[in-house]
């Protein structure tokens, strides 16, 4: 397992992470980081050589939807709900569960299905 999926949710000493996992979180950081002088991923990840770097990790804290949601009410109250599906071996089970509950706060209609894995 390489450096980078070291740093990614679900990964372990000896397990890398699922490829969709790795490739989703890939995109997020080339949208939330991107470092054209960074080849050849041409992103930045929050920490470093095991150090964190607290712009890049300030970027992403920034565009976490969890924390965004607040600033965007009257537009999420315009959908009829918003639905959230999460497995319950989701690395982001508890993320996606405190959006919910952020979302059912500010009065926006949601729906949020935890399915249990067969796997």
């Amino acid at each position: 397992m390489n450096y980078r999926q070291r740093l990614l949710p679900g990964a372990s000493a000896n397990q890398p992470p699922s490829p969709a996992l790795a490739h989703a979180l890939s995109a997020q950081a080339a949208a939330w980081a991107p470092d054209t002088l960074n080849p050849p991923t041409y992103f930045d990840l929050p920490s470093k050589d095991g150090q964190l770097q607290p712009l890049i990790s300030a970027k992403w804290t920034t565009n976490s939807p969890l924390l965004m949601v607040d600033q965007y009410v009257p537009a999420l109250k315009m959908y009829r709900a918003i639905a959230i599906d999460v497995g319950t071996k989701d690395p982001f089970l508890t993320t996606n569960t405190q959006l919910e509950q952020s979302l059912t706060r500010l009065g926006v209609p949601t729906h949020l299905r935890v399915t249990t894995a067969t796997t």
